[in-house]
């Protein structure tokens, strides 16, 4: 998710097309370019189909940008979106940049958490846990508690300080 394209589109009714994944449950801004032209943008969860029915998302115009945000209920971490861009006019040429704002669930040793995914699309959840000071052991440990779930747990080191002197 995020950085930036530059789209042509060359002739009215002509498309250019985009995909995405959300990273996190933040915010997501469209931020508009435009050197010329206006655009159809179209977010749909199927790159086949962009009709009405099939509609996430929709912006018409060519202002500085657009918002979707957080409490949106069709905004679903770890799910694929798919955005189609039709020149209204004869022609456009924009950049269109995308930003989200990050959100991190942070999870506290020895605390038990139960988490769900809210639909099935969505595939990725993200969580930052502190290791204790001094310690270096952390136990993971996943409960089934329903059929047909083989998770994948992907583990990353983070190195931030949360130090007063780091702050700016």
């Amino acid at each position: 998710m995020g950085g930036s394209n530059s789209i042509s589109i060359a002739s009215n009714s002509a498309k250019q097309y985009l995909k995405m994944i959300l990273t996190n449950k933040g915010d997501i801004r469209f931020d508009f370019d435009f050197t010329y032209g206006s655009i159809d943008c179209k977010i749909s969860l199927n790159p086949y189909d962009f009709s009405d029915d099939n509609l996430i998302w929709s912006y018409t115009g060519a202002s500085d940008y657009f918002v979707i945000n957080t409490d949106d209920p069709n905004l679903m971490i770890g799910t694929y979106y798919y955005i189609e861009f039709t020149s209204l006019l004869n022609s456009a040429l924009f950049d269109v940049s995308l930003t989200q704002n990050i959100r991190n669930q942070m999870l506290m040793s020895g605390v038990e958490y139960k988490f769900e995914f809210s639909n099935p699309n969505e595939d990725l959840q993200f969580f930052n846990f502190p290791v204790p000071e001094g310690g270096f052991q952390v136990i993971i440990d996943i409960k089934q508690i329903t059929e047909d779930f083989y998770p994948q747990l992907y583990l990353r080191k983070n190195t931030i300080s949360i130090d007063k002197e780091d702050e700016l």
